[in-house]
């Protein structure tokens, strides 16, 4: 399946002001059957009807109740059968409760679960609250923050979430979670430091202290996680893998792979799917 994957990287930013985009939905308003990826952490919740989604390689069937939480290193495409309903909420980090984008971040699965009736009622009370907040002016940041928590708190109900990072100081916390959105746009060490509230020098010794590596190497083994996804689920050339990882550089992304991997990135796409 993973060579019939035609991909499309979407970066399309949120349009709101408010960082929120909060929508109801009919399948045929839009279509994502191409893969693709987002800037923002977005939930989508179904109503009605349903369809398909295949979710950083993996198929996932979707029926009334099915809510997920995309977040920006998600690669996913969704067919909708026709007259299906759905709730799109796409939204900034800065408007998310820390602690629950610090779980979401550090999840190492993808953030799927299906609601029963009573709860996908309330999600829907909420959905429609947000829509109804964001469409008032001057929004009202307070509101949307306590609108979307309760949204997010019943999804996380449901889903397993939890965070390895427990046990790290809370500055170390906020840098991880940074991090694990961000990596694609390689961020660099001051970058970090600055969402932790430390100068760069003192980051970079806690960070060795409380992770048992380096800022560097952390970074490059999110890359090459990604990396490694994309090149068992799309049929992306090596080069514009490297690019859409955060490498500076082909020869960059060919060296740091193998020293993680043991292999090429071609010799690992090749073994991985003859298997």
């Amino acid at each position: 399946m993973a060579k019939e994957i035609s991909t499309l990287l979407a970066r399309t930013r949120i349009d709101s002001a408010d960082g929120l985009s909060a929508q109801k939905r009919k399948s045929s308003d839009s279509t994502y059957d191409r893969l693709h990826r987002h800037d923002y952490t977005e939930i989508e919740l179904i109503v009605s009807g349903g369809g398909i989604q295949v979710l950083n390689g993996t198929r996932y069937t979707l029926s009334r109740g099915s809510l997920y939480i995309l977040r920006p290193s998600d690669l996913h495409m969704v067919s909708l059968r026709e007259q299906s309903v759905y709730y799109n909420i796409s939204f900034s980090e800065h408007l998310a409760d820390k602690n629950i984008i610090q779980s979401i971040a550090s999840f190492g699965g993808d953030l799927c679960t299906v609601l029963g009736d009573a709860e996908l009622k309330t999600a829907e009370l909420l959905s429609d609250a947000l829509i109804a907040e964001a469409r008032t002016k001057p929004t009202d940041d307070t509101v949307l923050r306590c609108i979307l928590r309760c949204l997010l708190l019943k999804a996380q109900k449901n889903i397993p979430l939890y965070t390895g990072t427990a046990e790290l100081r809370e500055p170390m916390r906020d840098a991880l979670a940074y991090m694990q959105m961000h990596f694609m746009e390689n961020p660099s060490l001051r970058q970090t430091a600055q969402v932790a509230h430390y100068n760069t020098s003192h980051f970079s010794t806690c960070f060795h202290e409380q992770m048992k590596q380096t800022y560097s190497e952390y970074l490059n083994r999110l890359k090459v996680n990604c990396a490694k996804n994309l090149l068992l689920t799309t049929d992306m050339s090596v080069t514009s893998i490297g690019c859409e990882c955060g490498f500076q550089s082909e020869s960059n992304f060919l060296r740091v792979f193998k020293q993680y991997v043991g292999t090429t990135p071609s010799d690992f796409r090749k073994t991985s799917r003859s298997r």
